[in-house]
């Protein structure tokens, strides 16, 4: 099954939790069991991409997002205006120690949300920019009956 679901969220709180309904009900859809954290890492890339032009002040345009399945996959595209920020540098210190990075972000007003991000997919990648971020989830087949769903 190959199908995607494209919308923009304008950079409101209101539109991010109108438009999180739609999303989590694609995840869940195509994921089934698989989607619990997969949903929190998508909703972490969003807001994240939604706060940072709110804090900006960006009027206009809104924060892309793309989901598609394909070979037992989800792929979840956000891709914001802002700036962006160092993201595949954090990531590389969150894989490098865990423990470390926790410590520092804890009490922070922001970092936890790659911690979910990075446990809650098989693949994270942000562009050079920082501001484009690819998550991506295997689905994990079950055998029912002999066959496989």
């Amino acid at each position: 099954m190959n199908r995607i679901y494209i919308v923009d969220i304008s950079h409101s709180i209101l539109d991010y939790e109108l438009k999180m309904k739609e999303i989590r009900e694609f995840i869940s859809n195509y994921l089934h069991s698989s989607m619990d954290l997969f949903d929190v890492a998508v909703s972490e890339a969003i807001m994240n991409s939604v706060e940072q032009a709110m804090r900006l002040g960006i009027t206009g345009g809104a924060t892309r997002v793309k989901l598609r399945c394909f070979n037992h996959r989800m792929l979840a595209r956000v891709k914001g205006l802002g700036p962006g920020f160092e993201g595949n540098d954090r990531i590389k210190e969150i894989r490098e120690n865990r423990e470390r990075y926790l410590k520092k972000t804890l009490f922070e007003e922001s970092g936890r949300g790659l911690l979910i991000m990075e446990a809650a997919t098989d693949y994270l990648l942000y562009n050079s920019y920082g501001n484009d971020v690819i998550l991506i989830k295997k689905k994990h087949r079950s055998v029912v009956g002999g066959e496989n769903t």
